[in-house]
């Protein structure tokens, strides 16, 4: 059912994007390969699900972080505009199925919280709380970047092409003053968005530090135009073309004849308009969403944790077996409140 809204939802926004508003095509994952190996371990482990419920997470984590992330791995290469690299492997996999065991311990210990009667306690409870650890450090793990020392600069020549399309579209050479990208490159694309459109073509590299592209690219216009470099934890960006903003503001990046330029950190090649460096304001904003962020999802965990809590002995309610303390106490509270002292619980 979740898969299903999902797509639905999904699906009828990119039609209305793309189609009314003549907007990109939104490309989105799937997860119905997830959810079908979720429904078979559920199958398979029937009654784990109530009475074992962290080892139905482990077993549901595990199908997930193989079959469900094969599954998109297939869909990217149907669908997605960036289809997963062969690089992504083993990293990508490993930390694909931590972050899918983790994640499916946090979503059990979630559900099972809300049952009358909760089956997760002991050593167990702390199931959770590893996965969502886990799951910070792979994002700690993701966010690490490298620069490379002394930074690496670019000679580029580019050509124009006839390719019938309007606009100005190029082929370009770079050549790098390093061999930096030539150990260990996942990839080297060029990109060119905003157009409006969407074109991504490889990079292939027909030299010692020299890169060329594969098919023309445009820019002129509205587009945006770079090449991109990843290797290890690096990702490095160099402008090839980019229109002039006066909102941001920031001058065009002509796509001359010939040029050198420095290879920038692929982010701020892609978001020139953010204003996260420099100044205290962005700063203070910034840190501003992540306190709220962070305060959302501990009052969350905290009012999970507290209606699973198994119940106080002795506490008189008249709830069933199971319920929360705070459930108790407000049956004893009315109780009291209606003249009559709270009825002791049946054996």
């Amino acid at each position: 059912i979740a898969v299903g809204l999902f797509v639905v939802t999904r699906g009828a926004l990119t039609l209305i994007v793309s189609g009314v508003f003549d907007r990109p095509v939104a490309h989105f994952p799937i997860y119905l390969g997830s959810a079908l190996a979720v429904e078979a371990v559920g199958l398979l482990m029937a009654t784990s699900v109530t009475r074992a419920p962290i080892k139905f997470a482990v077993a549901a984590g595990a199908a997930i972080g193989t079959v469900g992330l094969a599954w998109e791995w297939a869909w990217s290469h149907v669908w997605m505009v960036f289809p997963w690299p062969e690089a992504l492997w083993p990293e990508g996999a490993i930390a694909g199925f931590v972050a899918a065991i983790s994640g499916a311990c946090i979503g059990v210990w979630i559900g099972n919280s809300l049952m009358m009667r909760p089956r997760i306690a002991g050593a167990a409870r702390f199931a959770p709380v590893l996965g969502a650890v886990a799951i910070m450090a792979l994002v700690g793990y993701g966010l690490n970047e490298q620069r490379p020392a002394g930074g690496i600069t670019a000679q580029v020549t580019t050509e124009t092409v006839e390719t019938g399309k309007p606009g100005r579209w190029i082929t370009a050479t770079a050549k790098l003053d390093s061999r930096y990208f030539d150990d260990g490159t996942k990839w080297a694309q060029a990109l060119a968005w905003q157009g409006p459109g969407f074109e991504n073509v490889d990079l292939v590299r027909v030299a010692p530090g020299t890169y060329e592209m594969a098919e023309p690219i445009p820019a002129d216009g509205k587009w945006k135009t770079v090449m991109r470099f990843h290797a290890a934890n690096t990702i490095m960006a160099l402008p090839i073309y980019e229109p002039r903003d006066d909102a941001i503001p920031a001058a065009e990046t002509p796509a001359l004849p010939s040029f050198t330029r420095k290879l920038q950190p692929d982010r701020e090649v892609l978001q020139r308009e953010s204003k996260i460096e420099g100044g205290t304001l962005p700063l203070v904003g910034y840190l501003l969403m992540l306190t709220i962020a962070l305060t959302l999802l501990a009052l969350l965990a905290w009012g999970i944790w507290r209606v699973g809590l198994p119940d106080e002995p002795g506490a008189g309610t008249t709830a069933g077996p199971g319920a929360s303390p705070g459930r108790s106490r407000q049956a004893g509270r009315a109780s009291k409140g209606s003249g009559g002292a709270p009825e002791p619980r049946a054996a």
